[in-house]
């Protein structure tokens, strides 16, 4: 228990890759010595370092980030007349606290009856969230097969093309 204790000590001084490298010496020696590991490889499991987390959105709840972005404070009334079709109010009150669930919008002041809210992710943490999330379903996480195949539909025109080269150009001068 003492060395328990000693590890949760060390959490609040050292990395997590550190961290883990002594508790996975201490479950070692625990086991090496008989003591029951039940706490240290529940605790191993908590100090490894987390996957980058990618954003991504439904299309409703991307409809509705847009006017989020785009007004940068909303309430739900502000959203419902932004958004270009027919939703109920309710209908987005559900969307808004979902992504507040997630984490992408913070609910702020009140304002009358209504709560405020702004954006906690940005128009760029999503695409690459969504990027990611498509090359890795479509294209086996080859961004490379990705923007081939965008390259070789019908969907984009010689401008595109156009910019597309002037961007990998920039980039390449960098």
């Amino acid at each position: 228990m003492a060395a328990f204790a000693i590890v949760v000590q060390a959490a609040k001084y050292v990395s997590l890759s550190r961290l883990t490298c002594v508790c996975v010496r201490l479950e070692s020696l625990m086991y090496v010595t008989g003591w029951q590991p039940i706490l240290f490889s529940s605790f191993r499991n908590t100090a490894m370092p987390l996957k980058k987390k990618f954003v991504e959105l439904t299309k409703c709840e991307a409809e509705v980030m847009d006017v989020v972005w785009d007004k940068e404070s909303v309430t739900v009334n502000d959203v419902v007349e932004g958004i270009q079709r027919d939703l109920a109010y309710t209908t987005v009150l559900t969307t808004m606290k979902i992504l507040e669930d997630k984490k992408i919008v913070r609910r702020g002041k009140k304002i009358g009856r209504a709560f405020t809210y702004t954006a906690k992710v940005s128009r760029d943490q999503v695409r690459e969230g969504m990027l990611k999330s498509l090359a890795d379903q479509l294209f086996g996480g080859s961004t490379r097969s990705l923007v081939l195949s965008l390259l070789q539909s019908d969907a984009i025109s010689a401008d595109d093309i156009a910019a597309v080269k002037q961007a990998a150009d920039r980039l390449g001068d960098s």
